[in-house]
């Protein structure tokens, strides 16, 4: 009895484990302050290059959550924008006369198979 109890024990202590350790390397899990969970990173150097990285982050249709200066350069925390902020990004490039191009979204279609 005692062994069926400690393989169930050691067998829901390790999936735990993996499952606590996968989400955090994959950001579902908050393991910084300023940057919630669920969300990426992007790392530069130099003004210019954190220019061009915030800008190509928000041209594939992600929205800056937090920047954190380092001795090394700038942090970024992205996360992806909702369907209502990409609208309203596109809107406001096309007025600014800059284009935007989001990754177009995958469409399903059912056809027949004749």
């Amino acid at each position: 009895m005692r062994f069926i109890f400690y393989s169930l024990f050691l067998i829901l202590f390790i999936s735990t484990i993996s499952v606590i350790t996968l989400d955090t390397f994959t950001g579902a899990i908050v393991n910084d302050a300023d940057c919630p969970g669920g969300t990426t990173y992007a790392f530069c150097r130099l003004p210019e290059e954190c220019n061009r990285v915030a800008e190509a982050w928000l041209n594939s249709g992600h929205w800056p959550v937090a920047q954190v200066e380092t001795h090394q350069g700038m942090t970024y925390c992205f996360r992806r924008m909702t369907a209502e902020e990409k609208e309203q990004a596109l809107i406001r490039k096309q007025y600014a006369g800059q284009p935007m191009n989001f990754p177009r979204e995958r469409i399903v279609s059912q056809r027949n198979s004749i």
